[in-house]
């Protein structure tokens, strides 16, 4: 008579083939894909190095492959496959890489370049797993390791899991002092100016601006003084001389800002372009200008003009897309991002964001800010006190800590500008203005200095005018009892 076998007889004692050793988490279709986008569409770069960096790249050669970019990239060179194959090549790489065949076989391991930052979301997560794999092997390790008391061991613990490092590597934007000066450095011997000069000869001079620094500038003042026609100069003079502007308008659409520039040349009232009502004459010369105004710039991407893209994240975009040297913001207020109800503690927000952005792309950025009739009273207020009392005049310029969000400005941005005009001026009956651009602040440069103007109200031009001896400010009509 045969015995039963037990239930458990099968899954005791049958032979069970050995599971398979779990494989070390990484995607090398992810990291192909991740190259061979860049390779495509070099700006990418800036998108995925903020996700990524060479040492989340799982297979070795790709690692290599992503710094020989960096490096072309910090030393001003295009990336392509030439220029990454030659920067492998002095480094002994190339071959072990499988030379230039592999990097053009990358290209088409890309199923879509718009999904490029998808893909580095999926090595930045096969990164941060292999770094939980390796803590949970240390702790395992001081579990197994006997001869520390229990107390040595929990402490220990402790600091492995308190430890940072499991932070995607591509949130990690520090350079190293050496890297940085070699930057300057380099700039410096191909006579390349480390801010972005605005081509108005006195302003720029090392005396007054020197140049905008890469980094966030606000212009401040009151309404209808030209606040953007200053801007508008700057971006343009800048694409005349072969670097990139972006204007970001809220105000203007691009056809409005055109008509702003060909309108005085053209001796042509801008309503009557508005309307249509153009003389034969009248319709050639605004033609004539128009052509003239399409070749100024040599290059249509030198300027470029944005109206809708309205949120932060769409501003980075344009200059993740564009690369340019100048930002002009027309004006912060216009900023769609909401952070808050209040609006002057949203609008602080938005500038310290918009300066993270600066710094984040290495950009110069001007963001113009218009005052209000009743801040510009308190700005003025102490001049005004002062000459009540008459008393010897002390302040030559506004008060910036008259009002607690200009205050908060100083702090955030590297310069303040502040635009009003000069006393003892006709507002009304005229056709120029006579200007002063106070520089309150110069992170690192000249502080509280007045550089002097000359504005053309008809074609909407600016002259900076040599120094002279500093005037108080205009004051507001309401502080004198007129009408605001």
């Amino acid at each position: 008579m045969t015995l039963p076998e037990p239930d458990w007889f099968d899954e005791k004692f049958q032979d069970f083939e050995d599971p398979a050793p779990p494989s070390i988490p990484h995607s090398r279709e992810a990291e192909e894909a991740c190259i061979g986008a860049v390779f495509i569409y070099p700006e990418m770069y800036d998108k995925l190095s903020k996700i990524i960096v060479a040492d989340d790249f799982y297979i070795h050669r790709h690692k290599w492959i992503w710094d020989a970019v960096e490096s072309c990239l910090s030393f001003g060179k295009p990336v392509d496959i030439l220029t990454v194959s030659d920067t492998l090549d002095g480094l002994g790489q190339l071959g072990e890489v499988g030379g230039p065949a592999y990097l053009t076989s990358l290209i088409n391991q890309v199923p879509s370049s718009l999904n490029a930052e998808s893909y580095a979301h999926i090595v930045e997560a096969h990164s941060i797993r292999r770094k939980l794999i390796g803590k949970a092997n240390k702790i395992a390790q001081l579990a197994y390791d006997e001869s520390k008391d229990i107390e040595s061991t929990l402490t220990a613990y402790k600091s492995e899991v308190d430890a940072d490092g499991l932070l995607p590597s591509g949130h990690d934007r520090s350079v190293g002092a050496d890297i940085a000066g070699l930057n300057l450095l380099t700039k410096i011997q191909a006579g390349v100016p480390a801010g972005v000069l605005t081509h108005f000869p006195h302003f720029d001079h090392y005396d007054a601006m020197g140049a905008l620094p890469k980094g966030l500038t606000f212009l401040v003042g009151d309404s209808s003084f030209g606040k953007t026609a200053w801007v508008e100069q700057v971006a343009e003079q800048n694409a005349m001389n072969g670097l990139r502007s972006c204007m970001f308008n809220y105000e203007d659409s691009d056809e409005q800002m055109v008509v702003r520039r060909v309108s005085g040349p053209a001796g042509v009232n801008p309503r009557k372009i508005r309307s249509g009502d153009l003389t034969e004459e009248e319709a050639e010369a605004i033609a004539d200008e128009v052509r003239a105004y399409q070749g100024r710039f040599g290059n249509p991407t030198r300027l470029t003009f944005h109206h809708k893209e309205r949120s932060l994240r769409e501003i980075e975009r344009g200059i993740i897309k564009h690369s340019p040297d100048l930002v002009v913001i027309d004006q912060i207020n216009q900023v769609s991002d909401r952070h808050s109800s209040n609006k002057t503690e949203n609008m602080i927000i938005n500038a310290t964001e918009l300066k993270n952005i600066t710094d984040e792309h290495e950009v110069a950025m001007l963001v113009v800010h218009a005052i209000t009739a009743e801040e510009s009273r308190k700005f003025f207020e102490r001049n005004a006190n002062s000459q009540k009392n008459g008393s010897a005049e002390k302040n030559k310029m506004p008060d910036i800590n008259a009002i607690a969000w200009a205050t908060q400005i100083k702090y955030i941005t590297d310069v303040l500008l502040f635009m009003v005009p000069e006393v003892n001026q006709d507002l009304v009956n005229t056709t120029e203005y006579l200007m002063n651009i106070w520089i309150l602040k110069d992170r690192g440069g000249s502080r509280f200095c007045n550089t002097h103007w000359k504005y053309d109200l008809v074609n909407q031009w600016w002259t900076d005018l040599p120094g002279k001896k500093q005037q108080k400010a205009q004051v507001p009509s309401a502080m004198n009892g007129g009408s605001e």
